[in-house]
């Protein structure tokens, strides 16, 4: 069985490098053949909602997975590959929606990423957000949409780094002709102490 609310799936190297289907659906690993290589089970993952896979903790090889394990709840599993078990457990920001995560590689694929979360980002081996500064506040009730609730992560400047291209319902923001103003990134995201600085630049074309 696949697992019930099978809402997202992510095709990822997992154990070893080797490609496989993570599942949302009861929080499930599996292989080409439909083998099942890591299964969380009903009990921990009652309603898998959203699934995102990338390295996001310094303190495992990685990659990892970050699973919203109860429906349309902040609330998320990280699920570490080399441990092949729950490594952390924590509550992210709300939103209107409680989706659209995304790891997002601010400092390169060299360094672990965070992950974007209704206008947050979030160190996930800290545990910490802080919300994205100047971005409209949610919109939830609004057509169920909210404002920049979800997100785009690509290396648009062209310097092996990601931005965040952010965008709103029917629209981005700000738009401004000639320019990249709609990317994001915090130059000085992670500080000595671990906690997550908001300095913001753009790059501009």
């Amino acid at each position: 069985m696949l697992g019930r609310n099978m809402d997202s799936v992510a095709v990822a190297p997992w154990d070893g490098g080797r490609m496989r289907a993570i599942c949302s659906g009861f929080g499930q690993v599996l292989d080409a053949e439909g083998k099942v290589i890591l299964r969380l089970g009903p009990e921990l993952v009652p309603h898998g909602q959203e699934v995102r896979v990338g390295h996001v903790r310094d303190n495992f090889p990685g990659p990892e997975m970050v699973l919203r394990w109860n429906g349309h709840r902040p609330e998320v599993y990280v699920v570490g590959s080399s441990a092949g078990k729950i490594v952390s457990r924590l509550k992210l920001n709300p939103s209107p929606t409680n989706v659209g995560m995304e790891v997002v590689y601010f400092s390169g694929r060299d360094r672990p990423g965070l992950l974007f979360n209704g206008g947050w980002l979030w160190d996930l081996q800290q545990g910490q957000g802080l919300p994205l500064p100047g971005l409209p506040p949610p919109r939830g009730g609004q057509v169920h949409r909210m404002g920049f609730y979800h997100a785009i992560p690509a290396d648009i400047c062209g310097d092996r780094r990601e931005e965040l291209v952010v965008s709103e319902w029917l629209r981005r923001f700000p738009v401004k002709p000639g320019k990249t103003r709609n990317l994001c990134r915090p130059e000085a995201l992670i500080e000595r102490s671990g906690r997550i600085a908001t300095d913001l630049s753009v790059c501009a074309h």
